[in-house]
């Protein structure tokens, strides 16, 4: 049996017979539209697939035709913002207030800033018992009053005492967490 060695990635310098190949008024429409334009709306306007757009711009940047970033740096009020309303809003609310933005580059900042994105209490999209009952519980836990009377008083299960008392958060723990990650 003979031994063949196959070339994966076929000729230097041409394209592939299942690709099409790039003409210089698409690269240059590229180039042209690459600093305010997302891969996605490059994609639809060049009739190409996101992964085509993305190696590309990657071979347009090892080139140096592209800028290695594209980075539009935070100021100081959306960094503001996003430390005002981490607590109340989701990454992507907050990214459609900040003109730019994508919730990924709000997840992003937000860690660098030390700001936690978890919502606890009332904030949070499942709480089924708000923050005011989830303190009257653990206060009266607190006196000596056992799970199964409070949990007949506010006609839930013994164990969602349990849990209200033990593990859940109010929308003040939100406030902590955030703070544990600065250092």
């Amino acid at each position: 049996m003979k031994n063949f060695i196959f070339n994966q990635f076929g000729a230097p310098g041409r394209c592939p017979a299942h690709n099409r190949p790039w003409t210089t008024d698409e690269q240059n429409q590229l180039i042209t539209l690459y600093p305010t334009t997302t891969c996605e709306e490059l994609a639809s306007l060049l009739n190409r697939g996101i992964p085509a757009i993305r190696f590309r711009i990657h071979k347009l940047r090892e080139s140096g035709l592209l800028p290695t970033v594209k980075k539009k740096a935070f100021s100081q009020v959306e960094d503001d913002f996003i430390r005002r309303n981490a607590s109340t809003m989701t990454a992507k609310e907050i990214a459609t207030h900040l003109p730019g933005r994508s919730a990924q580059n709000v997840y992003r900042r937000a860690f660098l800033l030390g700001v936690s994105l978890a919502k606890c209490g009332n904030a949070h999209w499942s709480t089924t018992c708000p923050d005011e009952d989830a303190a009257l519980i653990r206060a009266l836990r607190d006196d000596g009053m056992r799970p199964s009377v409070i949990a007949e008083k506010f006609e839930v299960s013994r164990q969602m005492i349990s849990w209200v008392y033990h593990r859940r958060l109010a929308a003040e723990d939100a406030v902590h967490i955030g703070r544990s990650n600065e250092r």
